[in-house]
């Protein structure tokens, strides 16, 4: 699930390929398992085929109400990686639940479809996951922590203060120099 390419058994041994199980970075999935509770989450994992269904907590179901079989022609691609936006391009027919190989953390992701804010929902206990509706869509997940803006206020604050006191300091000592002179 969490696109693993490779898996290394042995520190002597070459790593092997994953190519058949690994998801790729994001998926559609046709069946929504829901779950009461995080115990409930974490045991029907072992019993579902993470490429079509997904495992969803309660919590979740005004999150994602409208989504249904996958389309065998929806695609979904990876079109810009960094380490703070991430990029897709989707293309589906019908309003679908994607699952994305990216670990879960609402406090500070933000996901946009289209540049428009939309919720998003844990899947499989640790990843994202969004609804998306039919058609063509870009969907961006940026990484906005409120306390990263809020670090940003207080540091301008700060240099701002700084600035002023400096000016007042080297402005006052200007002015006894400048009345000294004259």
């Amino acid at each position: 699930m969490l696109n693993a390419k490779y898996v290394k058994y042995s520190g002597a041994a070459p790593p092997i390929s994953n190519e058949v199980h690994a998801l790729g970075n994001a998926w559609f999935v046709s069946d929504i398992n829901w779950a009461a509770t995080a115990d409930e989450e974490m045991q029907a994992l072992s019993s579902i085929n993470p490429a079509n269904t997904a495992v969803v907590h309660d919590e979740f179901k005004s999150v994602l109400s409208n989504w249904g079989a996958v389309d065998s022609s929806a695609t979904v691609s990876m079109t810009k990686y960094a380490t703070n936006k991430l990029t897709y391009a989707v293309n589906t027919p019908s309003a679908a639940a994607m699952v994305f190989s990216e670990i879960y953390y609402p406090a500070g992701w933000v996901c946009r479809i289209d540049g428009n804010e939309v919720s998003a929902f844990r899947a499989n206990y640790i990843l994202r996951g969004v609804q998306v509706p039919a058609g063509e869509h870009t969907i961006e997940w940026s990484f906005e922590p409120k306390s990263y803006a809020t670090g940003i206020q207080v540091n301008m604050a700060g240099s701002v203060s700084l600035l002023l006191l400096v000016l007042l300091v080297f402005g006052a000592e200007i002015l006894k120099w400048w009345k000294r002179s004259v």
